[in-house]
């Protein structure tokens, strides 16, 4: 009764107007997830739940509770579940797409946004993915378990959550339900102030658990499932051994259940003693022990894969010991090919059972995940660590923290490991990372290349390996072809780490592809893909890194094929990155987008112009209505909106006027800006404004020769784009400058294999026209001449072929 009570304030408080919040206290295994459990079914109705957890081995691993928040929706609550896109409904029923209006104000909302992509990493967009995709009508609730082990980046990003700090960008964040369960007593007190800053964050209605106490021990017994009838004194006894531990509690049941027991003398045993009897009863060989052993180093749980590599044994076999196991310990439990415990007040106590300290399970499971997910660098250096060989630990947690740098994941921040003594090597390769990082962010980026090129020697394998591959990375940045060619070199140099680090050399191999495609090399970067390919493909069943970056490369694949092959790749990383559920988030929101994005310019490319409207109109969709994730590169993306518009007919005026204000006019620092630049003049010169065309596009093309940008791709459009506006606005004497410009530009672009055929035709079209049609002629004639070739398609529409066609191959780069 006193539960139900409690149950039921709970989820009044969680209904309530505005962001809610509910704490749960009290020690382990006292049935603070029960309770929480409860509470959520009662708010089933209105509600749609995310659970995530904090795991003890792995509360270092940065944002790992962010990246294991799962769904846990009934079947039914799946079958009914519908994309939050009330205002768009009835246009999507109308006419199968999202209003161009709608489309317009969307691309308006995200650079009014200020660059939101800047303050969250791909992993907590990732988690509010999860989090906002809700039922329509139903409120996100986020339960957050075993908050004393999460990590900092996780803990920090919910605090600022719980603040509010994310409300203006995710609307939805504003009427969050949040349950927290937590147990003090196990929080690390480095961790604490944080902590303690996340409760005050939430200002919860606070519930406290406590061990079932001796006067009800007797009705949880029963609950439990114990079917005699024990007389107090025995019920007394029990609570004595398991102090009310309801996990505890669990397994005297059990124990009991098996047949007659002296409870005298069950008073006496130790827990240990117990799991031992059941371990021995149930495995004859052994063969249970060693299963359980590394059951109780895995933390959260133990993979299908990992047991296998573990016990050196087929994957069948594994699962077959793992079903016996299961079937045998009613304690441990078999789904979803992850084993597990029933609670992690076990694992110590199975682990002593077993006579073990659990230092060589835990070295044996660094060593597979090192064959089977080399890039989980976090859980292989808590595993590392516990098996004590701290100096491979702490190599990794600096490469997992440096990965999660460049990706976006977060902000780098020293390790503790930097604080070491002044001759160790790794705590001396932290300092030289940071330094470089710091001179790198004040733009010293020669000072910081320095820095690494002085550090790595010194540094040990594979955080040396690491150092070049950063090195390597800048270089390459530096878009002058000596840089590139060293950065090559260096890359080369990584071909060591093949073996024993495969998803460090890669990402080296990847970061080559896009240098050599830069150098308009597109057949070695083919060779490479080869490579990677041979490497990726058959681990991509069992290791997501090498399953993800098998997918990048298929979604990168218009860098150095040609058109149609570019277009298989991408089909199949689109497979890839789509959810499977139909109204699911994307797993990897911005490599998803990515995809879309290149498929759209791909079908341009082909003269597939429907259906490169199509995904662009998709992404649209997918950004704005169902998952609110940010773009990578949103000027980028929405140029490409924009495009499709155009060559799909849209009425230009009303195109033009929504985009006009994405960019700031003489101030173009990116080549994505300038691309939507030359796409905004050309939809102003459709609508009749060909004089404000051409001021735009010249900035554009002012800015591009002032950075001393090498894309010829941007140089070739924007002064053929400035030939044809000089053109239109009688302007005869510059209109040879301009096409002389483009000519060399383009020239430069017909050396790489994969250029599409009609740039040249394009050019050679041009030329006569400009310079020897009267004026008086020149719209019949341009309509005439530019209607081929025909392999782009009848929509090529008019102006669309000189005045439209960005290069499609960079949007590759996303």
């Amino acid at each position: 009764m006193a539960q139900d009570d409690l149950c039921a304030t709970a989820a009044a408080q969680l209904r309530g107007d505005g962001r809610r919040c509910v704490l749960i206290e009290g020690p382990t295994a006292s049935g603070k997830t029960v309770l929480a459990g409860r509470i959520v079914e009662r708010l089933r109705a209105g509600f749609s739940p995310t659970w995530t957890r904090g795991d003890r081995l792995d509360r270092q691993v940065d944002e790992h509770a962010l990246q294991h928040a799962s769904l846990r929706p009934t079947r039914r609550e799946v079958a009914e579940v519908v994309s939050d896109a009330a205002e768009d409904l009835g246009d999507l029923l109308a006419d199968d797409g999202v209003p161009f209006g709608k489309i317009a104000h969307r691309a308006l909302t995200h650079v009014l946004a200020g660059g939101r992509h800047r303050q969250l990493s791909e992993g907590q967009q990732r988690f509010l993915a999860r989090l906002l995709t809700v039922a329509l009508g139903r409120r996100p609730l986020l339960v957050a378990d075993d908050l004393h082990y999460w990590d900092p980046v996780s803990l920090r990003f919910l605090r600022d959550l719980l603040r509010g700090r994310l409300d203006e960008h995710y609307g939805r964040l504003r009427r969050l339900a949040v349950v927290l369960i937590v147990d003090r007593t196990r929080a690390e007190s480095s961790l604490l102030p944080l902590l303690d800053a996340v409760l005050d964050a939430a200002h919860p209605m606070s519930f406290e658990q406590q061990y079932a106490p001796l006067a009800e021990y007797a009705l949880v017994l029963r609950l439990l499932g114990l079917k005699p009838e024990l007389p107090e004194a025995d019920i007394a006894t029990l609570h004595l051994l398991t102090g009310g531990n309801l996990a505890l509690s669990r397994l005297v049941v059990e124990e009991l259940q098996g047949g007659p027991a002296d409870i005298a003398q069950a008073s006496a045993a130790t827990f240990q003693q117990l799991l031992g009897r059941r371990l021995a009863a149930a495995s004859a060989g052994g063969e249970l022990s060693a299963l359980m052993g590394l059951l109780a180093a895995s933390g959260d749980a133990l993979g299908l894969d990992e047991l296998a590599c573990a016990l050196r044994c087929p994957i069948d076999a594994a699962r077959a010991q793992a079903e016996a196991a299961a079937e045998a310990l009613t304690f441990i439990s078999l789904s979803d090919d992850r084993l597990r415990l029933a609670h992690e007040t076990l694992q110590p106590i199975v682990s002593a059972a077993l006579g073990a300290d659990g230092r060589a399970a835990h070295g044996v499971l660094a060593a597979c995940l090192a064959r089977l997910r080399p890039g989980d660098y976090g859980r292989r250096a808590a595993h590392l660590a516990a098996a004590g060989d701290m100096a491979a630990a702490r190599q990794l947690e600096i490469i997992e923290r440096l990965c999660g740098v460049r990706q976006g994941r977060y902000a780098w921040s020293p390790p503790a490991v930097a604080a070491a003594a002044v001759d160790d090597p790794v705590a001396a390769a932290a300092r030289a990372i940071d330094a470089a990082l710091q001179a790198d962010q004040r733009g010293g980026r020669l000072a910081a290349i320095k820095i690494l090129e002085q550090a790595a020697p010194a540094a040990p394998v594979p955080l040396r390996w690491e150092l070049t591959l950063l090195r390597a990375h800048w270089l390459g940045e530096m878009n002058e072809d000596a840089a590139v060619e060293q950065a090559l070199g260096l890359l080369e140099d990584l071909d060591e780490a093949r073996e024993a680090e495969p998803e460090l050399w890669g990402r080296s191999r990847e970061l080559q592809i896009v240098m050599l495609s830069n150098l308009r090399r597109p057949a070695e970067g083919r060779r490479i893909e080869r490579m990677l390919r041979e490497v990726h493909g058959p681990r991509a069943a069992f290791d997501p890194s090498a399953a993800l970056a098998l997918n990048r490369i298929r979604r990168s694949a218009e860098a150095i094929h040609s058109p149609q092959i570019a277009h298989d790749r991408l089909q199949l990383a689109l497979r890839f990155f789509t959810p499977d559920a139909p109204h699911a988030p994307p797993a990897y929101p911005a490599e998803y987008l990515a995809t879309l994005n290149n498929l759209c310019a791909n079908e341009m490319l082909l003269g597939r112009f429907a259906s490169a409207r199509a995904h662009a109109r998709r992404i649209a969709r997918v950004d704005g209505a169902l998952i609110e994730v940010v773009l990578p590169r949103p000027q980028l993306v929405w140029s490409n909106v924009l495009l499709c518009e155009l060559l799909n007919g849209g009425p230009a005026a009303p195109i033009a006027d929504a985009f006009l204000s994405l960019v700031r006019v003489g101030d173009l620092r990116s080549v994505d800006e300038m691309l939507l630049e030359i796409n905004l003049s050309a939809a102003q010169a459709l609508a009749g404004r060909a004089g404000a065309a051409r001021e735009r596009l010249e900035a554009a093309y002012d800015a591009f020769r002032r950075r001393g940008a090498s894309q010829p791709y941007v140089g070739c459009f924007t002064a053929a784009n400035l030939a044809v506006l000089a053109w239109l606005g009688g302007h005869d004497d510059a209109v040879a400058g301009h096409l002389a410009a483009a000519g060399v530009a383009l020239q430069a672009m017909e050396t790489a294999e994969y250029s599409p055929p009609f740039l040249a035709a394009r050019m050679h079209r041009l030329d006569p026209i400009l310079r020897s049609r009267p004026r008086m002629r020149r719209l019949e004639t341009l309509e005439t001449a530019l209607a081929g070739p025909p392999q782009v398609g009848e929509s090529w529409a008019f102006f669309a072929r000189p005045l439209l066609a960005t290069d499609i191959q960079f949007w590759s780069d996303l």
